[in-house]
């Protein structure tokens, strides 16, 4: 029960922050997304105690400019050449190393593509001319609100009536009643807000994107698990009393952000 009330607070206090960046415009979602990367960044070298990862700090970091450069400006020239120098930098800098050439330069590639790239896609989320189908709630706010019901109800139906391991190997907490519990919750989000009138989605939306967000979450959710397990550890850190680290807490984001990008590209005229 403390744990619970400890998730109850930093529920409270999260979910109107994220949202009000929503409503201040891209920037602020920009300053959001800059600001969590680089509050996960600490963790993910937590992850790797070792010299592989000691030593790649540097690399990391200009990775993760080089993403936000191309991503925050939509691919424009500037922002193409930024990330390009980033890339060659990394490689530059990994010839140079004496150890794990291939192992530091894999950890890096996985810290951008994991948790540099989706955060990032926020903006272009946020941004994009397909808020329209989604207004007024927007699309970002769609996605987060969708995981969050989609985490929320696999973890109480889980516990309420959860009996059959989805897959102890790597979670062993989480079961397959919360698994489709975790699909209904995402379900029924665009639902209540097509009600409250504050989005205008689809036929096809109402199936796809609870269905998309709902596995991809929940894949993340599995694979940062797998990660901890992999590494024999409980939490990526103790920043958020009652959840863990930032990387446990926003595991589902990372899995569902580029799957919801893609379907919303593919499906906008």
């Amino acid at each position: 029960m403390k744990d619970l009330s400890k998730r109850f607070l930093i529920a409270a206090i999260g979910i109107p922050l994220f949202l009000g960046a929503t409503r201040c415009g891209t920037g602020y979602v920009a300053a959001l997304v800059v600001a969590l990367q680089l509050a996960m960044f600490p963790e993910w070298i937590r992850l790797w105690p070792s010299d592989t990862m000691r030593f790649a700090t540097i690399p990391l970091l200009v990775g993760l400019a080089g993403t936000d450069a191309l991503i925050f400006s939509n691919g424009s020239p500037i922002g193409v050449a930024v990330a390009v120098i980033a890339l060659g930098f990394i490689l530059l800098f990994a010839v140079i190393g004496t150890r794990s050439v291939l192992l530091r330069l894999g950890k890096t590639a996985v810290f951008v593509l994991y948790i540099a790239v989706p955060l990032a896609l926020w903006t272009q989320i946020h941004a994009a001319e397909f808020q329209t189908r989604l207004h007024p709630a927007g699309a970002l706010a769609v996605l987060w609100i969708t995981v969050w019901a989609c985490d929320s109800a696999a973890f109480f139906i889980g516990r309420a009536i959860g009996r059959h391991p989805l897959w102890p190997e790597v979670s062993p907490n989480k079961t397959v009643e919360g698994f489709f519990g975790g699909l209904i919750g995402a379900a029924i989000v665009l639902p209540i807000l097509t009600i409250v009138h504050w989005a205008t989605p689809g036929i096809m939306d109402y199936f796809a994107i609870p269905l998309l967000v709902g596995l991809s979450g929940q894949a993340g959710d599995l694979l940062e698990s797998r990660f901890k397990r992999d590494l024999g550890i409980k939490d990526t850190s103790r920043i958020l009393p009652g959840h863990g680290g930032l990387l446990d807490r926003f595991d589902s984001l990372l899995g569902a952000t580029p799957v919801f990008f893609a379907y919303l590209i593919l499906t906008t005229p």
